[in-house]
């Protein structure tokens, strides 16, 4: 699956700092840690100036999801996910290697409501 039909962005900023205070991934949502390095992005897009912070895994999985889809037959400009849409991708695919904080929770919500009714059951047993 080739990603791009559009325009690529304009990058103004493209840094790996060192985070000095705790920031949420653009992709993962997952806290990236004071101390940790990210990836910092400025971009403009149609118009508009979009920043990003994607954490190390995220930008890790966007380089294997792009691997992935060059061996496919995609040039390279159209192999690469969206900026921060490697986590989307691969929950569309059903590949998701790990569970994001979103899903954590709602799977939390899941879990405790299938005990309620088990025990809603047993009772009216």
């Amino acid at each position: 699956m080739c990603f791009y039909d559009l325009e690529p962005a304009t990058f103004l900023k493209d840094t790996w700092p060192k985070a000095r205070k705790e920031h949420l991934c653009s992709d993962c949502g997952e806290t990236i840690r004071k101390g940790e390095k990210y990836n910092c992005l400025v971009t403009v897009f149609d118009g508009d100036l979009v920043p990003y912070n994607i954490c190390k895994s995220c930008i890790i999985l966007s380089d294997r999801i792009t691997g992935t889809e060059i061996l496919r037959g995609c040039g390279r400009y159209e192999a690469s996910p969206p900026i921060a849409g490697a986590t989307e991708h691969l929950i569309e695919c059903g590949e998701m290697p790990w569970e994001t904080p979103r899903q954590k929770h709602w799977a939390k919500v899941r879990e405790e409501r299938r005990r309620e009714r088990e025990l809603k059951r047993s009772k009216a047993s």
